[in-house]
């Protein structure tokens, strides 16, 4: 499969509108054995202590938010299309995608990041999801995004980029060798925050203190209705993936308790 045909990529995208043909349909099922075979690894590495170095590069004190103009615009965007719910969703998705970079020794462009993760669900805000049954949802918040970028005087290559950056996250794997540390973390903190995917690889204190800051009431009622009941593009990726999404989403770890047991306060 090439690059201008990958599944989610710009050129994938604009061509067919994120309609999955069956080829396409058994890639994403090759992905989604790929991604819970190397997460089962992974987590047996962590349980056996063959990867405990990786908690001591952990410190959630260590990441701020960005304050350049463009962030502070989109975060002024998503304070105004999100529910309280989705907006912490999106302020998480950048903490734990930067905590996993930390863990992996991965070093994103933070502005890049954060603006991808607090606009990826665009397509999902009150004002867009009722296209969400015509076109694939983070297509329609990657196309919104990405006008957000050019009016606010990005050039066509980093636009693009962000693009893909949302446009990607849907896809069981994200290669950050091809795609960039921006998308593989994006994707990889926006799963871990609907799922529950990569959680052993964070202290359990990091993701209390994330908790605190964004706390996840409402979100889980929010996360199933947005999979169970919007009625999503026919052979998109949401659409594809839904039921075994909303199976895990229901059973994600991080609602337990003792994920969020520290005083819930917001920034």
């Amino acid at each position: 499969m090439s690059r201008q045909s990958r599944i989610g990529t710009y050129e994938w995208c604009e061509q067919n509108n994120g309609q999955l043909n069956r080829s396409e349909k058994f890639e994403l099922v090759r992905m989604l054995i790929r991604s819970q075979l190397e997460n089962l690894l992974e987590k047996l590495a962590y349980n056996s202590g063959m990867k405990s170095e990786r908690f001591l590069r952990i410190d959630a004190n260590a990441i701020t938010l960005p304050d350049s103009k463009i962030a502070l615009e989109a975060e002024l965007l998503a304070k105004n299309s999100f529910t309280d719910a989705q907006l912490n969703h999106g302020y998480r998705t950048y903490f734990w995608g930067s905590l996993l970079g930390q863990a992996g020794l991965l070093q994103p462009d933070s502005e890049l990041l954060f603006v991808g993760s607090i606009l990826h669900d665009l397509g999902l805000s009150q004002l867009h999801i009722k296209q969400a049954c015509t076109c694939c949802f983070s297509i329609n918040g990657a196309r919104l995004a990405h006008q957000f970028a050019i009016l606010q005087g990005w050039d066509a290559h980093r636009a693009k980029t962000l693009y893909e950056t949302i446009s990607l996250h849907l896809n069981p794997i994200v290669d950050v060798a091809i795609d960039g540390v921006e998308a593989k973390l994006l994707k990889d903190g926006a799963t871990m925050d609907v799922i529950g995917v990569r959680f052993h690889c964070l202290p359990s204190g990091a993701i209390q203190t994330v908790h605190a800051q964004f706390p996840r009431i409402g979100f889980r009622e929010e996360i199933l209705a947005s999979i169970n009941n919007v009625p999503h593009a026919q052979d998109s990726r949401p659409q594809f993936l839904s039921r075994g999404f909303s199976i895990l989403a229901a059973r994600n770890p991080l609602d337990r308790r003792k994920f969020n047991s520290i005083s819930q306060t917001r920034r």
